[in-house]
């Protein structure tokens, strides 16, 4: 995968998703006791005893992590792994939760490719060792289809971008021609503001998208469906900057609440 260049939003989007990175599931091998019918590959795991080095390191990671040390966690989990390769245990669980954490920590700073090479590597493995309904397999799996989610996301942006450069020069086109007034002006100016809206860029978009309200009204009449098109984009503006407050004071509260 090519490494992209992230905004702001994207990258809030990443953090959230970095929490999503799992340790091995204990609990899930006394359950196994439990059962008296046993699936096969139980006794393996019923005698699982994970590496106390690889714990111990293991734990600082997920502490970088944790304070959003993204690449101080990668520079440390690439350690470990070569800490497991000495041990000759590269092939192990432990190597897998540290795939699974490096892959997650390399999504955080948009090395996406690196990414999805180490989270590939970190379901073979659980897949050799756990099995394909085991819930360590599916956390992987998760974090996979969130980087892909990501990936789709990159490349929606950088088109929108692109539209955006597009859509500026037309809009100067008109401005220098002194036609800002038509109903190409009143066309340039909603889809410029549905562009800066889908960027988050809320002032930009009122701006262009009153105007557009304005001549759609003006040249098509208050009734039009052209009319009607504007009041949605702008209710759907006022909708985005109303939760996106909401968003901000929620997340002080919590932090005040810590």
């Amino acid at each position: 995968m090519e490494k992209k260049k992230l905004t702001s939003w994207t990258k809030a989007a990443i953090i959230i998703l970095a929490l999503a990175i799992v340790l091995p599931v204990q609990n899930s091998l006394a359950a196994d006791k439990k059962s008296d019918k046993k699936p096969a590959g139980t006794a393996e795991k019923e005698k699982t005893k994970f590496d106390p080095g690889w714990e111990k390191e293991n734990n600082i990671v997920l502490n970088l992590t944790k304070d959003r040390k993204y690449n101080e966690a990668i520079a440390k989990g690439e350690k470990v792994l070569d800490y497991l390769k000495g041990k000759g245990m590269s092939e192990s669980l432990e190597a897998a939760t540290t795939m699974n954490n490096l892959g997650m920590n390399s999504m955080s700073v948009g090395k996406l490719d690196k990414a999805h090479v180490y989270l590939l590597k970190a379901l073979d493995l659980r897949l050799k060792r756990l099995g394909k309904t085991n819930m360590e397999v599916a956390a992987v799996w998760l974090n996979l289809s969130d980087l892909y989610k990501l990936q789709a996301q990159v490349i929606r942006q950088r088109e929108m971008d692109e539209a955006l450069k597009k859509e500026e020069a037309a809009f100067e086109k008109l401005t220098k021609d002194k036609n800002t007034e038509s109903k190409e002006a009143a066309a340039a100016n909603k889809k410029l503001g549905e562009l800066y809206l889908a960027k988050g860029q809320f002032e930009k978009a009122s701006k262009h998208l009153t105007k557009a309200l304005e001549l759609s009204e003006k040249l098509y009449g208050a009734g039009s469906p052209e009319a009607a098109a504007s009041w949605q984009t702008l209710s759907d503006l006022y909708r985005m900057q109303a939760q996106f407050i909401y968003r901000i004071n929620q997340r002080s509260k919590q932090a005040e609440t810590k």
